[in-house]
């Protein structure tokens, strides 16, 4: 008996010990830099849609999307636009709101941030109803939750009003970054450039995997689920799968965004207010009494950062 019992303990811990990771991927349908695509985007857009769902099913990942309602008000467009945000629910994934426009909080009033989560909580809850669920996640875009705690918190109170829960995250891979170049170099037909990105992009995400490890390890004394933060764009369509086995190498179950808020750690009370979207990890550290564990944080190469300056001056 006392075997028995031993042996449960034993399970029990490795069961616990086990790392577990949430992908939430913003932005959908698809990642677009005017926030409104052009209705003849739609072709790429659909085959990025098809390569990111059947990555995410070949590795069993339970993914959320977070959807920007006004992509789908692309003039004669329309259907198609949200015939791909029915594919994530076909394909077994959920989805989220991530604001109509995609509004940095800290930029306008209260009231106008709140318009437009109602402006952007009009088609998707409709869709996730049709497949006998509920839209229950907002994701903050630019993960900006305002520059004051007033505002912060006030729209927080909304939220609850709304039976929408936040989702935070835990490890971000500046991925917006090397997509914006990625998508400059494969119309420049550069493969040398798309290789030396590719290769770049998957080496900082090695990186922000120790790091968040390292944090998480300081603050609760153990490793937590994290939450990873990409975007549905063309460098993930042909990177996922890559970037899915370098967590699954370090030892990663994929989970729901459920199943890792469940972790006593995220009800870590977050007293930031500020302009600036940092992960939660960072946003808990003063409340966990962590002062400078963020002395190691990651950042893309010299190069990508002086690229993706001179092109966003252009």
């Amino acid at each position: 008996m006392r075997v028995l019992l031993a042996c449960s303990f034993l399970f029990a811990i490795s069961a616990t010990a086990q790392k577990q990771i949430a992908i939430t991927l913003d932005d959908l349908p698809v990642a677009t830099y005017s926030q409104n695509p052009a209705p003849g985007a739609v072709h790429e857009e659909q085959e990025i849609t098809r390569s990111v769902l059947a990555t995410l099913q070949k590795h069993h990942v339970p993914a959320i999307g977070f959807v920007n309602e006004i992509k789908l008000n692309a003039p004669g467009a329309r259907d198609a636009y949200a015939a791909l945000l029915q594919s994530w629910l076909d394909a077994g994934m959920d989805l989220g709101c991530h604001g109509y426009s995609h509004l940095y909080l800290s930029d306008v009033s209260l009231t106008a941030y709140e318009a437009d989560f109602a402006r952007g909580t009009v088609i998707t809850p409709l869709l996730m109803k049709q497949a006998g669920k509920r839209e229950r996640f907002y994701r903050y875009p630019y993960n900006d939750t305002g520059d004051t705690a007033e505002k912060r918190d006030g729209f927080l109170a909304y939220l609850a009003l709304q039976n929408y829960s936040v989702a935070p995250m835990t490890l971000e891979n500046d991925d917006w970054m090397y997509a914006s170049l990625y998508d400059r170099a494969l119309q420049n037909t550069d493969a040398a450039m798309v290789a030396r990105l590719r290769e770049a992009y998957l080496s900082e995400n090695e990186q922000k995997i120790a790091f968040v490890e390292r944090v998480a390890t300081e603050e609760f004394h153990r490793n937590i689920p994290q939450i990873a933060d990409l975007h549905v764009n063309r460098l993930n369509a042909d990177a996922l799968d890559a970037l899915l086995e370098q967590y699954e190498q370090h030892g990663y179950k994929f989970v729901s965004l459920d199943a890792a808020l469940a972790d006593p750690a995220y009800a870590t009370k977050d007293t930031y207010s500020g302009r600036g979207g940092i992960s939660w990890l960072e946003r808990w550290a003063p409340s966990l009494g962590v002062k400078d564990g963020f002395r190691d944080d990651t950042d893309p190469p010299g190069w990508v950062m002086q690229l993706y300056k001179a092109s966003a001056a252009r």
